[in-house]
C-alpha cells in the first residue's frame, strides 16, 4: 500500500478499520515491502481515487455444519 503511494486513510476506509486503529500496521502493512506488480494489482485501483460505494447487497447465508461435531459427540 505505502509502497505505491496509496493514502493510509483511504486504505482504512476501504478495509473498514476504525479511525486511529493500529490493526493495519500490526497485521497487514509491511513498511519494508517494495513496489511490485502485486501491489498495483491489489491496490492500484485506489490510486485513481475514482471509486464510489453504495448501500451494499444483502445475501442470505447458510451456516455449514461443523465437521468436528461428530468427533465431539461422546460415544
Amino acid at each position: 500500500m505505502n509502497a505505491i503511494g496509496v493514502v493510509r486513510t483511504t486504505l482504512c476506509w476501504i478495509g473498514g478499520w476504525a479511525r486511529g486503529s493500529d490493526v493495519p500496521e500490526r497485521h497487514y502493512i509491511d513498511p519494508t515491502f517494495l513496489p511490485s506488480p502485486a501491489c498495483y494489482m491489489l491496490y492500484g485501483w485506489l490510486l485513481s481515487r475514482q471509486f464510489t460505494t453504495d448501500a451494499g447487497v444483502y445475501e442470505r447465508a447458510r451456516v455449514l455444519p461443523d465437521p468436528l461435531d461428530d468427533e465431539r459427540q461422546p460415544s
